[in-house]
């Protein structure tokens, strides 16, 4: 199961996300995920996701990192976007 979830729950609404979530193509077993500004900022927290919003243009910086989630929750690997290195460490889980 792919589940990505928002770092900029101002602006991908629960609303907006359908839209995204077909513009990025997402299939079967694929999911974008957000939520309250505030349960998804707590959960982006407690992940130590890093991000930055710009407040005078609400433009939020980020690495391009995919995180991938162990079972119980917590980030088990924080990658750069090589496929083949993502799929290890789904597997490796």
């Amino acid at each position: 199961v792919l589940l990505v979830v928002t770092l900029d729950p101002w602006r991908d609404t629960p609303e907006r996300l359908g839209s995204v979530a077909r513009q990025w193509e997402l299939g079967e077993g694929m999911y974008l995920l957000g939520g309250d500004v505030e349960a998804v900022e707590r959960a982006l927290s407690a992940w130590r996701v890093p991000r930055v919003r710009n407040m005078a243009t609400g433009d939020l910086s980020h690495p391009a990192l995919v995180y991938v989630v162990s079972p119980a929750g917590r980030i088990a690997y924080a990658l750069g976007p090589d496929t083949e290195a993502i799929v290890a460490a789904v597997e490796a889980l």
